[in-house]
């Protein structure tokens, strides 16, 4: 009624990914007729008076205008991190996808959408021509804005008073009618859909969400807030296990990563109740440690018995398929040097000198000596068996000239046992005078006798015992 107070409101239209801002005298700028809750806008030039009274006599077209929205988006990392193109915001017609997220020890297995939907409006839906309306039927029916739905993909709708309905529409424009009371609800066909609480609705806002899967795309129709949750499965882990020189022992073992259970094959299926270790000449077997380069730190050592894996924390920090490297120990052995009736020259003892050698360690033996014999040697054997063979690798090289030799340490207790040759000594005689009796032996030597002192000299023509004399005791 003209220069009346009007107490009807203006139809709220809705448009997916915009928000209404009014009626407005014109496509764009002109003069806003009515807000965005449909009601009119006092002292509007031409259109309205200072209490809202209508002052326009010709028939007229208002025009919706609308404002693009943009819309945020959160990340629930469960542990995880973000990939490169992980955008907080949106703005509805543009596309987006979101990079996949990285976890130690974990594989993702997509993502969990969440879709916040708000701009509640209170109204009804009609049934039949999916018109916005206000029915007394429903006085506490409200609805929500359009929501693009993906053919195939199943939505769950979060209930209002128990109840929810799915109003859609063809993407033509075309009503489609209600399509399900049931919180969950999949279209073969892509709709617009608005959610309608016949019974009501206390929250603000409500909520759509699906299984957005991996490589997760925002695309140019999705609207609302999103919340994106990371799922996560644990990989599988196998073991090796380098033997670093040694041979032998368990070759592999295998888990779930996070989970404190080893298993002896590939399918998880038999658990690892026994470890065997393996051996190395001359060493003792220690541990097994890492690397790092797959988790936990450089040569962490990581526990393990005849058992299995008794570690606790190997579960947790290896999260790839990676090598653990045996350590060793040297095993020492004692060399005992045997004079065997000599002296070491050094300092003259005639001790049995025993000292202790790692494995394939070298000991210098210096020279020893007896008097009257020449040294020619050592006999090298095992300590505790006396066996010259049976020496567990070790070995001695002797220098004749300089009587010093080397020893090398195999992977038993040894004993050098030296050597010795009697010397054999030649006595010459050459025209040498010796006081003998007549008695004595003669054998072709002259005989004369000095007048002075009356003794009797025998003097030899040979230097052989043959030809000398040969001296009886």
């Amino acid at each position: 009624v003209y220069d009346r107070t009007l107490s009807v409101y203006t139809p709220i239209p809705q448009r997916l990914g915009y928000t209404f801002v009014g009626w407005y005298s014109s496509k764009s700028g002109g003069v806003k007729v009515a807000d965005a809750n449909g009601s009119l806008v006092a002292s509007a030039t031409g259109f309205t008076g200072a209490i809202k009274q209508w002052q326009n006599a010709n028939n007229i077209t208002l025009y919706a205008q609308w404002s693009v929205n943009t819309y945020a988006v959160e990340y629930a990392m469960n542990g995880g991190t973000k990939g490169s193109t992980s955008p907080s915001s949106y703005t509805f017609g543009t596309t987006t996808t979101i990079s996949d997220p990285t976890r130690n020890g974990y594989t993702f297995a997509g993502w969990s959408v969440v879709a916040t939907l708000d701009g509640k409006r209170s109204g009804t839906i009609n049934m039949s021509s999916g018109i916005l309306e206000y029915s007394s039927s429903y006085a506490n029916a409200v609805y929500f804005p359009l929501f693009y739905q993906k053919a195939g993909v199943s939505y769950t709708g979060k209930l209002g008073g128990g109840e929810i309905r799915w109003r859609q529409w063809h993407t033509t424009g075309g009503y489609s009618g209600n399509a399900s009371t049931s919180n969950t609800f999949a279209t073969s066909e892509a709709k617009l859909l608005s959610l309608w609480y016949h019974l009501g609705m206390s929250d603000d806002t409500t909520t759509l969400s699906w299984n957005g899967g991996k490589s997760f795309k925002i695309d140019a129709n999705q609207v609302g807030k999103l919340t994106l949750t990371a799922n996560w499965t644990p990989n599988k882990i196998t073991i090796t296990l380098n033997k670093n020189g040694g041979s032998g022992g368990t070759d592999k073992f295998y888990y779930t990563y996070g989970i404190n259970k080893f298993y002896s094959d590939a399918n998880l299926t038999q658990e690892l109740t026994s470890m065997t270790f393996p051996t190395r000449g001359g060493y003792t077997f220690s541990h097994y440690y890492g690397d790092g380069t797959c988790g936990g730190n450089k040569d962490e050592q990581y526990s393990m018995t005849t058992s299995g894996v008794t570690s606790t924390d190997l579960h947790t920090d290896i999260y790839k398929d990676a090598t653990l490297y045996a350590k060793w120990n040297i095993n020492s052995y004692t060399l005992s040097i045997d004079p065997n009736g000599g002296y070491r020259v050094s300092d003259n003892s005639t001790a049995v000198i025993t000292v202790t050698k790692n494995y394939q360690a070298s000991e210098n033996i210096s020279e020893r000596r007896k008097t009257g014999y020449t040294l020619t040697g050592y006999t090298l054997k095992n300590t505790a068996s006396g066996s010259t063979t049976d020496i567990g690798g070790a070995t001695f090289t002797f220098n004749n000239s300089t009587k010093i030799g080397v020893f090398t340490q195999g992977t038993v207790a040894c004993t050098l046992v030296a050597q010795w040759t009697a010397n054999t000594y030649a006595a010459t005689f050459e025209n040498m005078y010796w006081s003998l009796s007549k008695d004595q032996y003669n054998n072709g030597g002259t005989w004369s006798s000095d007048s002075s002192t009356g003794e009797d000299i025998y003097q030899s023509v040979s230097s052989t015992n043959n030809g000398g004399p040969y001296i009886s005791n």
